[in-house]
């Protein structure tokens, strides 16, 4: 006669979203309620948001001999130790640019935030 199959346990993320951040703890089949998410530095001198620096995914539109000029330049700057990864140059480009514009058009400073999280999607109307 086979063996008689044993009952599924329940699992302590029964019912829990993916995202949510659940904390266990160390004894099984007992979860303790959702912690608090530590609070976020400010990015930048003035921002009215806070928000902790970390890097982010993104994608742009640029040409192709742009592209392939950043790509050689970030290869030949790699083996001399100053980045990386590609993301430490664009990264270090973009607050320079950051920089410069911020000198061109607000006095130096950094600019506000803008009112909404996001740029507006899609192509340029001209």
């Amino acid at each position: 006669m086979p063996p008689k199959p044993q009952a599924r346990r329940a699992s302590t993320l029964a019912g829990a979203h993916p995202v949510d951040d659940q904390r266990h703890d160390t004894e099984p089949g007992t979860a303790t309620a959702h912690t608090a998410r530590p609070a976020k530095a400010a990015a930048r001198p003035g921002a009215t948001h806070a928000r902790q620096s970390q890097a982010v995914k993104f994608s742009a539109t640029v040409d192709i001999d742009v592209l392939d000029g950043v790509k050689d330049a970030f290869w030949a700057a790699r083996n001399h130790g100053r980045y990386r990864v590609l993301g430490d140059l664009v990264t270090e480009a973009l607050r320079d640019k950051m920089t410069e514009l911020a000198n061109e058009f607000n006095n130096g400073q950094p600019f506000p935030r803008r009112p909404i999280d996001h740029l507006p999607p899609g192509r340029v109307v001209s």
